[in-house]
């Protein structure tokens, strides 16, 4: 359980104004059925006097999670949110919104990969937006850690309901689909949209004549030149919008240069060109002023920037104090033995990514890298080769602890 009282002060105080304010929370977590069961139930309130924002809010989150037998589960969450804005000056409330989210997922996990079904149920009332989301959904992600490939896609499905100017009670279908795929340095991803679940604005005024429809493609390649000081990174956009035929293509290429003393140049070229057509908006022919609107509808822009960026990390020591930080060094290697001990008589690898976190580096020809200034911790840790390999695969644990300057 939390609580938390303030007392604030503010000059020329409005009629409104107090300065104590309150916030109050609870939490509870329990085990059931052999642990088979896991429930979670958590709240927390606040007056409009606890902070300077003027809002009162109410915060309600339930969830829920069963072992159905030894290939699925299933999770329940449910989260109910409701917030006042008010006016300091007169009391009134400004604005109210509300909003009500459920999802129940099935999960399973099979050698091809992980499989989540699911259905949801949202309302949403938002100043001058009421909604009723309700559908299916659909995740499957599989990873290969021995050919460096992620794949994974999500599928969503269902109706909308607004209840604000909709005289026809219409219910209005949305699809949304995306995807990742990740293969060595190279990410690929694509979504597309139909109608729209979050807001029906333009739905509902263009429906008769058009259906929102969108789409989003992107590729991402990190290449290491033979000069293994240079490193090019690139970037490829393409959208489209269907309800304005709004086309955007871009380009963006950076190219990092490291010198032996830590310093990283940047130089980034970034162009990008789109298209719209507003013909929807505008009437092309005006009965009053004649053909005056015409040709203004369709619209193109480019554009085009170029950057330099110049980085260097350090650490300044303070003294009389505990290092909380550490050096990682580690060592690729060709382990003959699998005593994960690097021989003298065992090759070392060069080109060899290691994830240490967030933090990535690659190995040099002695097979060396080092991420310097880690706070000392348990990290998620992974490494694999940029290079073919012929049969071998990495050999690491999962996590990794960092607690002195040593050799992973």
């Amino acid at each position: 359980m939390i609580s938390s009282l303030t007392n604030k002060k503010q000059d020329n105080q409005p009629a409104y104004f107090k300065s104590n304010g309150l916030l109050i929370g609870a939490s509870y977590t329990s085990y059931f059925l052999n642990k088979n069961l896991r429930v979670n139930f958590s709240t927390r309130y606040n007056d409009r006097n606890f902070s300077y924002g003027n809002y009162d809010r109410w915060y309600l989150n339930q969830r829920i999670s069963y072992v159905i037998n030894d290939k699925w589960n299933v999770f329940l969450s449910n989260n109910y949110q409701n917030s006042s804005n008010y006016n300091i000056y007169t009391g009134d409330i400004n604005y109210s919104q509300e909003t009500f989210y459920n999802n129940l997922i099935f999960n399973t996990k099979t050698e091809s990969g992980t499989y989540q079904p699911g259905m949801f149920y949202e309302y949403r009332n938002y100043p001058n937006s009421i909604l009723f989301n309700r559908g299916l959904t659909f995740r499957f992600s599989s990873y290969n850690y021995e050919k460096n490939l992620i794949n994974s896609l999500y599928l969503k499905a269902g109706y909308t309901k607004p209840t604000l100017n909709n005289t026809d009670n219409k219910d209005y279908f949305n699809f949304e689909f995306s995807s990742l795929t990740r293969y060595r340095t190279w990410n690929l991803n694509a979504k597309y949209n139909l109608g729209a679940f979050s807001t029906l604005t333009s739905q509902q005024t263009l429906n008769d004549f058009i259906t929102p429809q969108s789409i989003r493609i992107s590729a991402q390649n990190q290449y290491l030149f033979p000069n293994k000081k240079l490193l090019i990174e690139s970037n490829v956009v393409y959208s489209y919008n269907n309800v304005f035929s709004n086309q955007t293509f871009g380009v963006y290429p950076t190219l990092y240069f490291f010198n032996n003393s830590g310093w990283r140049f940047g130089l980034s070229a970034n162009y990008t060109f789109s298209s719209s057509d507003f013909s929807s908006v505008f009437d092309t022919l005006d009965n009053q002023s004649g053909d005056l609107f015409s040709g203004i509808s369709q619209t193109t822009n480019s554009n085009f920037n170029l950057n330099f960026s110049l980085k260097k990390d350090f650490g300044i020591p303070i003294p009389f104090v505990d290092r909380t930080a550490a050096d990682a060094n580690f060592v690729a290697f060709l382990d003959l033995n699998g005593n994960k001990i690097k021989d003298n008589d065992e090759t070392t690898l060069e080109n060899v990514v290691i994830q240490i976190g967030k933090k990535e580096v690659l190995t040099d020809f002695e097979g060396k890298a080092i991420v310097k200034n880690v706070l000392k911790n348990v990290y998620t840790f992974n490494a694999f080769s940029l290079e073919n390999l012929n049969g071998w695969f990495p050999n690491v644990e999962p996590k990794v602890s960092i607690e002195n300057d040593e050799i992973i």
